[in-house]
Order: C-alpha cells, then sequence, then structure tokens
C-alpha cells in the first residue's frame, strides 16, 4: 500500500528532472517562471527561443534555412521589397535582407514585411550566412570582454556552451516579429533587448539596431575582444526588432558583428492594464496625463497615435508625496519594480528624482519596500532607461508609488512593471538535485 501511495510522487519527480528543461545558459530563467530570457539566437537556429534550436542559420538572399556557412552571397534582386526575404520556415523571424546599395534603391533599405525603411546603405554582397553559434555549428571561440573584465568565450564550439551568439558577418540583417513571439508567449511582455556585442574579426565592424524602423543603438567595434553591453526597451506596441551588421572599413569583406547572448526580457507583468488610483483623488493628477497611463505598457512617453506622446502621468507642479496606488487584483508575492522615468515628451523638464514603494494587503496598514532615486530622463537620447530595483520577496495586493521629490517643475512617471521574485539558480539546482534522490531512494525502496 504504501509503494503505491508513493508512485504518483515518483511520478511528480520523474517529471520534474526528465520533462522540465533546465537552460544551458548559466544565468537564464526556465520559461516556466515569472522572468525568462528568450534567446534569438536560438530562434534564428530554428527553435522556439528556449534553447530548441539544432539548424545553423540563414541564408541572407533567400530566407531559407541553411546547415553550412555558405559562402558569399549576392543580392540579384533589383526592386525595393524584392530584397527584403521572408523566411517562412521560422515563424517568429519577420525576415532577412543584404544592405542595398545606394545606386539600386537611393539608400534605402526595407527592414520588415509592412515596409518600414531605413537610411543604410551597403555594396549588395555579403560573407557568409545569419548563424546561430548557440548549437556549436560554428567553429569560432569568440572571447569578448565588458570594460576591465575577463574575456569570456561567448561560442566555444560544442553542443550547448554556456553562452550563445547570433553572428552576421557586415551588410546584412534580420528582423524579429515581436507580435510573433508574444503570441507564442501568451500573458508575458516583452520588456526589452539585450546583447553584449562584439567582433571576432580583427578589421573590427558596427552594429545598427533599429525597432519598427527607428534607430535605437549602434556602435564600432574594433577589436577581437572588445564588447558593449546594451539593453533597449520595448513597447507593447512596437513589432519589429532589427538587428545589423555594418562594415566599419571600406569594403568591409571580413568584418563581423556577434550579438553575444542576444535576449528578449519576456516576463509577466503583474501590473499590466491594472486598474490605478490616486493617493489623493484631487490633488495627485495634472488634468490629461492620467495615472491609468503608468501601467498601459507603453514606453518613452509615447502612446500610438498620439503625435507629441502623452502616455505618462504627471503630478501637480509643486507636489511632492503626489502618488498612486496599483491593485494587482489578487495577492501575489513580488521581488522587483521596473519604473521608467518620464520626460514630459521633447520638452524634457519634469520628473520624478526620489520614490517609496510600500505595499499592502488590504489599503490600511503599509509596509516601505524600497526608497530609491531615479535617473534624469533629461539625459535620456533615443529612449528613457528602465530602472530595475530589487527588493525582499513580499505578499502583497496593492503596491504604492509616491514621487518624494522631482527633476524640473514636477513629478511623474512613465511606466511601472511589477514582477515576482526570481528565484536563485542554486535553490532550482538543490531542488532538483533532491529530488533525483528521493527518485533513487524510492526505487531501491521497492
Amino acid at each position: 500500500m504504501r509503494c503505491e501511495i508513493l508512485r504518483p510522487i515518483e511520478v511528480f519527480l520523474a517529471f520534474l528532472l526528465v520533462g522540465t528543461t533546465v537552460s544551458s545558459f548559466s544565468y537564464a530563467v526556465a520559461p516556466t517562471t515569472s522572468t525568462a530570457n528568450l534567446n534569438l539566437a536560438d530562434v534564428v537556429g530554428g527553435g522556439d527561443g528556449w534553447n530548441t534550436g539544432n539548424r545553423y542559420g540563414i541564408n541572407p538572399v533567400t530566407g531559407a534555412q541553411v546547415t553550412t556557412d555558405g559562402g558569399v552571397f549576392t543580392e540579384t534582386a533589383t526592386g525595393f521589397d524584392d530584397r527584403y526575404h521572408a523566411v517562412s520556415a521560422l515563424p517568429l523571424v519577420d525576415g532577412v535582407f543584404v544592405l542595398s546599395d545606394t545606386s539600386t534603391t537611393g539608400g534605402l533599405t526595407k527592414v520588415s514585411s509592412t515596409g518600414d525603411s531605413i537610411s543604410l546603405s551597403g555594396n549588395g554582397q555579403s560573407e557568409y550566412t545569419i548563424f546561430n553559434g548557440g548549437n556549436g555549428a560554428w567553429a569560432y571561440n569568440v572571447y569578448l570582454k565588458v570594460g576591465s573584465a575577463t574575456p569570456v568565450n561567448y561560442d566555444p564550439p560544442g553542443v550547448n556552451p554556456a553562452h550563445s551568439t547570433l553572428g552576421m558577418y557586415s551588410n546584412k540583417g534580420i528582423t524579429f516579429d515581436l507580435d510573433a513571439i508574444r503570441a507564442a508567449n501568451p500573458n508575458r511582455e516583452i520588456d526589452d533587448f539585450s546583447s553584449i556585442l562584439g567582433t571576432f574579426t580583427t578589421t573590427g565592424a558596427a552594429y545598427r539596431v533599429y525597432i519598427d524602423g527607428d534607430f535605437k543603438a549602434s556602435g564600432n567595434l574594433s577589436t577581437a575582444t572588445q564588447g558593449v553591453s546594451r539593453s533597449i526597451p520595448i513597447s507593447r506596441s512596437q513589432r519589429f526588432l532589427t538587428l545589423i551588421s555594418w562594415y566599419r572599413n571600406s569594403g568591409g569583406g571580413g568584418d563581423a558583428i556577434v550579438y553575444a547572448d542576444p535576449y528578449l526580457s519576456v516576463n509577466e507583468n503583474l501590473a499590466l492594464d491594472k486598474v490605478v488610483t490616486p493617493v489623493a483623488l484631487a490633488f495627485d493628477v495634472e488634468e490629461g496625463f492620467s495615472i491609468s497611463n503608468v501601467t498601459d505598457g507603453e514606453l518613452d512617453d509615447q502612446e500610438p497615435g498620439a503625435g507629441d506622446g502623452s502616455s505618462f502621468w504627471l503630478a501637480p507642479g509643486g507636489r511632492t508625496e503626489a502618488g498612486f496606488v496599483v491593485d494587482l487584483d489578487t495577492v501575489n508575492e513580488i521581488g522587483r519594480i521596473d519604473l521608467q522615468n518620464t520626460r514630459f515628451s521633447e520638452a524634457g523638464f519634469h520628473g520624478t528624482q526620489d520614490f517609496r514603494i510600500s505595499v499592502s494587503l488590504d489599503q490600511n496598514q503599509w509596509t516601505t519596500v524600497l526608497e530609491d532615486t531615479l535617473a534624469d530622463g533629461w539625459d535620456a537620447a533615443h529612449y528613457i532607461p528602465i530602472e530595475s530595483f530589487e527588493f525582499d520577496p513580499v505578499s502583497a495586493r496593492y503596491v504604492k508609488f509616491e514621487a518624494l521629490s522631482y527633476y524640473g517643475a514636477q513629478a511623474g512617471l512613465n511606466e511601472i512593471r511589477i514582477f515576482a521574485p526570481i528565484p536563485e539558480p542554486t535553490t532550482l539546482v538543490l531542488l532538483l538535485t533532491a529530488g533525483a534522490l528521493l527518485a533513487v531512494w524510492l526505487r531501491r525502496r521497492r
């Protein structure tokens, strides 16, 4: 009888040990948790972003999947639309392209299936495929360092390396369909794109990043050990993420860019579209800048179709301790909050400085979990940074934000995101180890 009672437990442990995939990335979190990193290199390799890809890469002039590096590709199509190639086998990839020569398209290159274009030209040729280094098919060791850190090999030969790379020799690009990624991962929000940018060629290379055809980031990299860490916020209304390798030197035959650990942060934002109320009904909202804007998923002060942008909250001028309360609907354990300040669109003279976060189960008793300072949004060039704050896990239904001081004329905020705590990797390892030992013990008991 006892064995029959224990068998369901053993089945559950077997599911944990066999049915659960533990990511090979050293700091990635399993996709079943509230916080996860979707790997775009894996998508290039034919996967779903969760370490399932096993092919080499994509031919940039046909959009076909390939298993070899391919040599030199020349774009023969002359039409503007014909130079952008759909990748029918990969639903999460919108398309690929080789940068057009100026004489053919006037310097414009199509970068999405809906016609987004950028003013960046090339010579119509590019070496090798857009490759997924994460499956070990690429034979290079790619050592990159950030600042004074010790160089890390982001693409060691062999299967299931500690890191991954999305690599491109110069003059080509790839566009990912963020809406397709959202549809494949329901109830989650894409927070940002992050990567370590580097090059493994002595000639160096340049990278460009665009969202919906709008420029977001660029850089020229010159040595095989140089790495630059970039993180770019992504709004729920944005659809296309374009990554480009561009030649740094004339001709650019051997120039190559590596997007190491190219991750989309795909998380369950507990605050998304939740009801928000002001701390004091009569005093905490500037007319026209509703507090409901702070949970609408729109970033950078912008609202689709709003022109000058209006998707942010402003407190009345001169008021401190203004704020709002987010109702999470049910009690949740939370441990991280992301905030994006406002700069009042292009005016750039408003925003929260010091702030306080408090939580409650009933809106009667409040506990302060965080007091800190936001950066001045005035200094933001192409986007306003999203700042992440972690604290000891706590149960809460209501989360209160209060602006204690402000930049310029008044306090405000563009967006608040609320997340469950990030599990410690060591905790997961210990749990699985204990489960394995218990499963063995139960089998021996038979």
